[in-house]
């Protein structure tokens, strides 16, 4: 093989791994943000259930 050939391989195989990566990475922080969403949503019903509580609890104790 010539030296171009084998610098185009090179590079070639290392812009192939760098969009592979880029992928991955993108594919990641979706995930994240779905989980963190989840997690948020989770944390007001929590807070609003908390609530509910206390209002039941104070009329109960009336």
């Amino acid at each position: 093989m010539q030296i171009k050939a084998k610098l185009f391989a090179i590079v070639g195989g290392l812009t192939a791994a760098s969009l592979i990566v880029g992928g991955v990475a993108a594919y990641g922080f979706q995930r994240y943000q779905s989980v963190v969403e989840e997690s948020q949503r989770t944390a007001r019903v929590t807070q609003l259930a908390e609530q509910a509580n206390g209002l039941i609890y104070a009329v109960v104790m009336e």
